[in-house]
């Protein structure tokens, strides 16, 4: 069951890989004060002295690559990428070297990585994905994570969003809207086209009330990218033909889907105050020396606020 669990879950974000080009790609997270972040951290951690390479878990498109391409004395090490998505690793723009796998079975040996870094994502795989990643850093190398934070911005923001798709696909605005235009595509009207009509046009009384109550963000862009579109088709059905609508509602549902999974992974995974603990007590057991942990907060507003904890460590014994 646990590895159906997990080909489920890197299913979901394969999906949103899959979309590339999409509003849902947007998804990304792209705030300053973590590009200054990484700026700090990586600046702070020599060359490798015996040419180790360094590794990305959950690498995504090579979010922590791009930072690591800015910083000389580390850019002319070799960079492995690992991520459970194919279609992820098919965006890196840094010359990593791809790696198709998870933390649940990591393909590098012991102590044979100099830097090991992470942004949301190594913590997807709890306290046995940690133990993973600790033991390919070698004596002297480092490890640096930026992790979802338990009631931060990213994960109120996260859980917002789950909140709104759900509603969105809860409403049955999708099949209903599919049933109406799939009555209007042919020569004629289908006998029950008034019947279908007046359906969406009491759905979509419900939806519009919901993005107009909905808090202005991502999942509302992309709930209007969809709206609007639909309306298009319902506006003139006969300008698509009905294989392409099918494939279309096809596509936008399982996306959407997706997207509440992702959500739901991503609030599960945030840190809580004893999980963090628990981590960085299990590093320090694995004989690492905390070098800075704390707190990420963006104040590009009236006050600051939390939006992730990040950890920073140095092995200094190799002998668990």
């Amino acid at each position: 069951m646990a590895d159906q669990r997990q080909t489920a879950q890197h299913e979901h974000w394969s999906q949103f890989w899959r979309s590339s080009g999409s509003a849902l790609v947007s998804e990304a997270v792209r705030l300053p004060v973590l590009h200054k972040l990484w700026a700090e951290i990586l600046i702070e951690i020599p060359s490798p002295a015996d040419g180790a390479p360094l590794l990305e878990l959950a690498a995504g498109a090579g979010s922590i690559s791009r930072h690591i391409s800015k910083i000389p004395h580390l850019a002319a090490s070799t960079q492995f990428a690992l991520d459970a998505s194919v279609e992820a690793l098919s965006e890196l723009r840094c010359g990593e070297v791809a790696v198709a796998g998870d933390l649940h079975g990591l393909p590098f040996a012991q102590r044979s990585m100099h830097l090991v870094t992470s942004q949301f994502g190594v913590e997807y795989a709890g306290l046995d994905g940690f133990a993973n990643a600790f033991d390919c850093v070698s004596v002297g190398g480092h490890f640096a994570f930026v992790m979802h934070l338990s009631d931060g911005v990213i994960h109120e923001e996260c859980v917002s969003n789950r909140r709104l798709i759900g509603q969105f696909l809860e409403s049955s605005f999708l099949p209903v809207a599919q049933g109406l235009i799939n009555t209007s595509t042919g020569a004629q009207l289908s006998p029950d086209h008034h019947e279908k009509a007046q359906m969406f046009r009491q759905t979509l009384s419900g939806v519009e009330q919901l993005l107009i109550s909905a808090t202005d963000g991502q999942a509302k862009d992309t709930l209007l990218l969809v709206y609007n579109a639909v309306a298009d088709m319902v506006e003139a059905p006969r300008h698509y033909e009905a294989a392409v609508v099918d494939r279309w509602f096809s596509k936008t549902h399982a996306e959407l889907a997706g997207y509440v999974q992702r959500m739901d992974q991503m609030c599960r995974s945030a840190l809580s105050e004893p999980d963090r603990t628990a981590v960085t007590q299990l590093a320090e057991m694995r004989g690492f020396n905390i070098t800075r942990q704390g707190i990420v907060y963006d104040d590009d507003g009236l006050q600051p606020v939390p939006v992730a904890w990040h950890i920073v460590a140095r092995r200094v014994r190799g002998d668990k």
